[in-house]
């Protein structure tokens, strides 16, 4: 039997197709294929169906449903399994499958002809016939986002084969249905200056200067500014052949403005961390996809630990730092006496996390809406809140954890959600800004960042009341120390008076920050694009001191005697 949801769903068994009534009996069988082999509970079934206004027999119709696919589909196919379903899916069955098979051989063997039939396989929009379940929808733009990455590395593929001139009407059409992605950009310069069409390329760049500019206030990336420049010069290296060193085949589109410094977490299996070291001397070689200590006082990388793929946030709990891999979907806990790492796997779309006091983490789950705690001894999942909404960053503070709220639609404004900690239930809803990204609680009031809006929103601690503050560019992370408000906006981190709401100084850090960090005796902040962390003197508002790591610097989290940076190949793409 054959699934299909790279296009309308569809169910063909020995090339025939398979009768499914549309509606719920559709929209639960979509539900299953998107979590196959995983058991899933009858509560979260109807949650996914239903939403917040399940009808009083939701239960009823969900096990009518059940039986409705069983006799579709066969009897073994469904498994009832305290508490819920467990929908079994064999190797090959679903096209998601074989997409992903044909991709990841196509990314590592460099070839296009693989790239171009797992593109093959799409059939059209994803789930085409869902279009009014929400939980399909959010589906549909991961999946939309997963085929336009491997379309991204064929194009790779193809330059690198000399295929120029055949490329620039194709990437004509992918700028134009996503204008905001800079890879295209890049990729089509690089076809018309081959193929002799130099004005054309740079022409190209001022396009993306100007596009990006006027949308999200932007400048091109380091990479695209270094690519124009390389043009300028008649760069012998512009060759064709090394597409990928030229492009970059792992950066996708930036979202900048996506600015955070927290981190995530899951379920549990055991590695060994390691330390990485030069040829056996006593530097430890920074390494991509790796936890990296600093000595506070020295400022010297002194271990390297290995962790998952993408790390893009950390937090300290007691003694030890979590870290949220996301490209693996999972969490690396390091015990910082020894360097000891464990990885904790089974969350999807880890975004950000946060640390209580007990020793758990809560973990954001992105377009999952969902945060989930990990028991600090157990390793384990044993709380799971269901939001309804995006679930992007948290903090914890004053009884609750906080998690920002961003909607799919950047012209409408989020929320800022409370969770109380003890009854582990949603308590209140806030009302934020267009975007919120990052939050932190102190000075009596909840403060939140809104990336698309530039502002700032504060709630009053007190009476709950959401106040509204201007700054200057659209804010990012942000962090709270030495009677003051930090955040990132634009290039620089900004110090906020929470007294009087005013800006009271400006500290350009050389690029756009990503990570943001309030230590004991300093203000941290990454700087993905130079592969830098950099350290801030409160006393003086001055950078005192860079720290080049190389690769990709996200998050940040300071302990006692040392600073923890995750460093990973690539920055991260958040599909809203």
């Amino acid at each position: 039997m054959e699934f299909r949801i790279l296009g309308p769903l569809e169910v063909v068994d020995e090339g025939r197709p398979v009768v499914l009534q549309r509606g719920k009996q559709l929209a639960l069988l979509a539900y299953f294929l998107l979590h196959p082999n995983e058991l899933v509970p009858a509560e979260r079934l109807i949650d996914a169906l239903w939403g917040e206004r399940p009808p009083p027999t939701a239960a009823k119709i969900l096990q009518n449903g059940v039986s409705q696919l069983r006799r579709t589909l066969g009897e073994d196919r469904l498994v009832t399994q305290a508490p819920g379903y467990r929908f079994r899916l064999e190797q090959g069955e679903l096209d998601l499958h074989r997409f992903e098979q044909l991709a990841q051989e196509g990314r590592t063997t460099r070839d296009a002809r693989v790239l171009r039939d797992a593109l093959a396989i799409w059939r059209g929009e994803p789930l085409a016939n869902l279009r009014d379940e929400l939980f399909a929808q959010h589906a549909a733009r991961q999946l939309e986002e997963a085929r336009f990455s491997v379309l991204e590395e064929r194009i790779d593929a193809d330059l690198a084969a000399g295929r120029d001139a055949l490329l620039v009407p194709e990437l004509e059409q992918l700028i134009a249905a996503e204008p905001l992605r800079e890879r295209p950009y890049g990729q089509l310069m690089l076809a018309l200056y081959r193929d002799g069409r130099q004005a054309d390329a740079l022409e190209t760049y001022q396009r993306a200067r100007k596009t990006l500019s006027q949308e999200v206030g932007l400048q091109p990336s380091q990479q695209l500014q270094e690519l124009e420049q390389r043009m300028l010069n008649q760069d012998s290296g512009l060759a064709p052949g090394r597409a990928s060193e030229v492009i970059g085949s792992s950066q996708r589109h930036r979202r900048r403005f996506l600015l955070a410094g927290a981190a995530l977490a899951v379920v549990a299996a055991v590695t060994v961390g390691f330390l990485l070291t030069n040829g056996g001397g006593s530097t430890p070689v920074v390494t991509p996809d790796s936890l990296v200590k600093i000595d506070a006082k020295t400022n010297k990388v002194v271990d390297v630990i290995g962790v998952g793929r993408l790390p893009i946030a950390a937090v300290f709990a007691g003694d030890f730092v979590w870290v949220v891999n996301n490209s693996d979907s999972t969490l690396t806990r390091v015990d910082t006496r020894t360097g000891h790492a464990q990885t904790i796997g089974g969350l999807k779309n880890p975004t950000g996390i946060v640390a209580d006091d007990q020793g758990n983490v809560w973990v954001t789950t992105g377009t999952y809406e969902s945060v989930v705690r990990v028991n600090g001894k157990t390793l384990r999942p044993d709380v799971t809140v269901l939001l309804r909404h995006n679930a992007f960053l948290p903090a914890v503070g004053a009884g609750s954890v906080w998690v920002t709220e961003p909607q799919f639609d950047k012209s409408q404004p989020g929320t800022l959600a409370r969770i109380n900690l003890t009854s582990t239930k949603v308590e209140r809803r806030f009302r934020v800004g267009v975007f919120p990204i990052a939050v932190v609680v102190g000075k009596r009031a909840v403060w939140v960042t809104n990336g698309a809006e530039a502002s700032v929103s504060r709630i009053s601690l007190a009476d709950g009341s959401v106040e509204r503050i201007r700054v200057g560019f659209a804010p990012g992370g942000i962090g709270i120390g030495f009677g003051s408000i930090w955040l990132i906006a634009g290039n620089a981190i900004w110090r906020l008076n929470p007294e009087t709401r005013q800006v009271e100084e400006i500290i350009d850090v050389g690029g756009g920050p990503f990570g943001l960090t309030v230590g004991p005796d300093a203000v941290w902040a990454t700087l993905p694009e130079t592969g830098t962390v950099v350290r801030i003197d409160p006393r003086t508002n001055e950078v005192v001191k860079r720290i080049r790591l190389g690769f990709k610097t996200h998050a940040i989290a300071v302990g006692p005697d040392a600073i923890w940076v995750a460093v990973a190949k690539r920055q991260p793409d958040f599909p809203f």
